[in-house]
C-alpha cells in the first residue's frame, strides 16, 4: 500500500515518521520542500505538488491547518482530488466544520474516490508512537479500506457518515478550548487577589476541578512547556464551533465569549504559543 501525506506540520511530520516505521511506502509533499527532506533521507518520496502525491498513493492523508489550506492541497487544480486515481481513498485528518467536509466528500465522489473525515485526538509525542484517538465518518468500505493506515497512527472507530468525524471532534474541542479558557481566567483572578496559585491547588485537591486546575495552571505559569496545540488553531477550531451552531441555529453564548478571548490572545501576537498561553492576554 503506497500512502501519501500531505502537510507536514508539528502532527503531520510526526505522523509521517510513523507510518515510516511501520513499514508503509510514503510518499509526502509540504509547501516548504525543506522540511520534507529528513524524511527523503529515510526513504520517502517527496512529490512537488498533492496532485502528484495523490496520483501516486493508494491512500492519502491530509493533515494541514484549516478550510483555505485544504481547498488548496484538495480542491485546487493542482490538489489532491484532481490527482487521484478512481479506488483511492482521501482520508482528511484536519480539523475543519461538517458542511465543508460534506464538499469534499461530493467532490471526492464525482471522481470515484473515497473520502473519509478522520480528525485526531492526541499530542505530537502520541501521533509519533501510533497512540492517536481517530474518530471516523465515512462509508463502511471505504474506512475498511484505509483500515491499515488507521491501524498505524492510533485506535479509531466509524461514528457514522462522512461529517460526523468532525462533528465529534469540534464538540470535543469546544469543551476542551472552553475549560481552558475558564482555567485561564480563575488563574487571572487568582493572581490578582494575591491567591498563591500553589496553595489554591492544595484546598482544591480533593475536588474534580482541583485536577484540571492542577493540569493547566502549571501549563500556563510554565514557559519551558512544549507548544502541543498552537493557540491560533485553538481560535480557529472555536469559529468552526460557532459556525457550525449558526448552520443549526444554536446559541453557544459561553463558547462565543471563549472564541473571543482566544482571538485577541492571537491579536496579541501569542498565536503561535500554546493554547494555555491564553492566560497571557489576562494578565495586567
Amino acid at each position: 500500500m503506497r500512502v501519501g501525506l500531505i502537510g507536514l506540520g508539528n502532527m503531520g511530520y510526526r505522523m509521517a515518521e510513523r507510518l515510516l516505521d511501520e513499514g508503509f511506502q510514503l510518499i509526502v509533499y509540504n509547501r516548504t520542500r525543506e522540511r520534507a527532506l529528513p524524511l527523503a533521507e529515510r526513504g520517502a518520496e517527496v512529490a512537488s505538488s498533492p496532485r502528484e502525491l495523490a496520483y501516486r498513493a493508494d491512500v492519502i492523508i491530509d493533515m494541514v491547518s484549516d478550510e483555505a489550506a485544504v481547498r488548496n492541497t484538495l480542491l485546487s487544480e493542482d490538489g489532491a482530488i484532481t490527482g487521484a486515481r478512481p479506488g483511492a481513498v482521501v482520508v482528511e485528518m484536519s480539523t475543519l466544520y461538517p458542511q465543508f467536509v460534506r464538499e469534499l466528500e461530493e467532490a471526492a465522489r464525482e471522481r470515484d474516490i473515497g473520502l473519509l473525515d478522520a480528525p485526531v485526538l492526541g499530542s505530537t509525542t502520541q501521533a509519533r508512537e501510533g497512540r492517536l484517538s481517530i474518530m471516523v465518518g465515512g462509508d463502511e468500505d471505504v474506512y475498511e479500506r484505509a483500515r491499515p493506515v488507521l491501524d498505524a497512527l492510533g485506535s479509531h472507530r466509524l461514528v457514522g457518515p462522512v461529517g460526523m468525524g468532525t462533528a465529534y471532534k469540534l464538540v470535543i474541542n469546544a469543551i476542551l478550548i472552553s475549560m481552558v479558557g475558564v482555567m485561564a481566567e480563575g488563574l487571572a483572578l487568582a493572581e490578582a487577589m494575591g491567591v498563591d496559585p500553589e496553595s489554591a491547588l492544595e484546598v482544591m485537591g480533593e475536588h474534580p476541578v482541583g485536577k484540571a486546575a492542577g493540569y493547566y495552571w502549571r501549563r500556563m505559569l510554565d514557559d519551558s512547556a512544549p507548544v502541543r496545540f498552537a493557540l491560533r488553531l485553538a481560535e480557529k477550531d472555536m469559529r468552526y464551533v460557532l459556525r457550525t451552531a449558526a448552520d443549526l441555529v444554536r446559541e453557544l453564548p459561553i463558547m462565543a465569549e471563549v472564541q473571543q478571548t482566544f482571538l485577541r490572545a492571537k491579536r496579541l501576537g501569542l498565536g503561535d504559543l500554546d493554547y494555555s498561553k491564553v492566560f497571557r492576554s489576562l494578565e495586567d
